[in-house]
């Protein structure tokens, strides 16, 4: 092999494998279709939902705001362990993270996640003992939804 065939084999390498990686994520337009109606099934307070995504050479993760109906502490964090169950077992391809926020109905026509939602204060004491929760979003890495959710393709 010349050097010229070395560093051309090289340079497809470099290239290759990112694109290899982030392949194995499902598109955006595959979780919208499956996760919104698994989040909507998954707890009777959940009115709605909305989504953005973010994309990494691990794969794609989202955040994902839930509109209910009862704002009370229990119902909250009972919203948001079923929301983030339902999520990460309809996800098409396993997510690299959720970021879990709860507002109230109605849902906005132009809706902006960086917003704050409602205070997640109260309900932090009913969740997972380390949860990490940041400006009233939950974060759940891939690790976290595992531990809580079994692995990822199988039902909890």
């Amino acid at each position: 092999m010349t050097e010229i065939n070395r560093i051309v084999a090289a340079v497809a390498a470099m290239v290759a494998a990112p694109l290899a990686l982030s392949g194995c994520a499902a598109s955006a337009d595959e979780f919208e279709e499956l996760v919104p109606p698994a989040v909507l099934a998954s707890d009777s307070h959940i009115v709605d939902t909305a989504m953005s995504f973010s994309n990494g050479l691990a794969g794609r993760g989202f955040s994902l705001r839930i509109y209910v109906t009862d704002t009370s502490d229990a119902a909250v964090a009972a919203a948001i362990d079923a929301a983030a169950e339902a999520a990460y077992h309809a996800s098409p391809s396993r997510p690299t993270s959720i970021y879990l926020d709860v507002a109230e109905p109605p849902r906005p026509e132009r809706v902006n996640l960086g917003a704050r939602g409602i205070s997640l204060d109260g309900a932090r004491e009913l969740l997972w003992p380390d949860v990490v929760i940041i400006n009233d979003v939950v974060h759940l890495a891939s690790g976290d939804l595992e531990k809580l959710y079994g692995p990822w393709g199988e039902a909890g």
